[in-house]
């Protein structure tokens, strides 16, 4: 399995995604688990093989049953996302449940936003918290920027801006691109943190860099506004523009006052 998961990302050898589930399923015959649960990702997403939604499900199930906790997540994620199986967000729970007990931090997240939010389980604030905590607490960085929003917004928790930031900067370290969008926000605002616009900038541009269209959509802004950074109107269009193609409603409104204005683009009223 190891050669596999090699084979697999490219990792000491030219990645050869094929001969890597080759390997995975050689070992899955033999029943062990790693390689089912790897064996099962593949089909889930086409890699080395063609996608099969159905073979994944196969493959999860059977190293979820025999407890392995990273399957179970998995197994998890394919109910709550409708792969080859119907939707059904109460046995999403059901499996996320059975990793998280396990110490699974990806499955402690994903349980903790199903009690945030009432899905699939009857909403509790303060359990959301307690499971985003264990997963922030192993470094999972999902885990830390649900954990850094809940003490932002008091959900769960006293409201606490320096432990937001606290976790927001844990999980940002990690190059989380929602968590250096959120720690970007309390530096422009001096929000349990000096304020520091240029460190706000630094931290929209990472989250930009990496597709997140929020993060996009307030890097235009400072842009346009002169915050944290010079005014440039054409780097600010072009960032609306990534944001807006992602569906991004305020930037598609900004991109369109530029069009209206014709700041950073030529004017066009058709275009606005």
């Amino acid at each position: 399995t190891n050669l596999g998961w090699c084979l697999e990302a490219g990792i000491g050898v030219s990645a050869d995604p094929k001969q890597a589930v080759v390997l995975y399923a050689q070992a899955a015959a033999r029943d062990y688990l790693p390689a089912l649960t790897n064996l099962g990702f593949c089909y889930t997403y086409g890699i080395g093989v063609e996608r099969d939604y159905g073979k994944a499900l196969e493959c999860f199930r059977r190293a979820a049953e025999r407890g392995f906790p990273r399957a179970q997540f998995q197994l998890g994620e394919a109910y709550r996302r409708g792969f080859g199986v119907e939707e059904d967000d109460g046995e999403a729970v059901k499996w996320y449940q059975s990793a998280a007990w396990l110490g699974y931090p990806a499955a402690q997240t994903e349980l903790g936003r199903c009690l945030e939010f009432g899905t699939g389980i009857p909403e509790n604030l303060a359990q959301a918290v307690k499971w985003y905590r264990a997963a922030a607490e192993q470094n999972n960085a999902p885990g830390q920027c649900c954990l850094g929003f809940c003490y932002e917004s008091g959900r769960g928790v006293e409201q606490d801006w320096a432990e937001a930031v606290k976790w927001y900067g844990r999980a940002a370290d990690q190059d989380y691109a929602r968590a250096q969008c959120n720690l970007a926000w309390c530096y422009e605002n001096g929000k349990g943190v000096e304020q520091d616009c240029g460190e706000a900038v630094r931290l929209y541009r990472a989250a930009a860099e990496q597709g997140y269209p929020r993060g996009q959509l307030c890097l235009g802004f400072c842009l346009e506004r002169g915050r944290g950074v010079p005014i440039d109107l054409r780097q600010a269009a072009e960032w609306y523009r990534k944001a807006a193609e992602q569906g991004e409603e305020d930037a598609c409104c900004c991109l369109g006052y530029l069009y209206e204005s014709g700041e950073g683009v030529e004017q066009s009223w058709e275009e606005a």
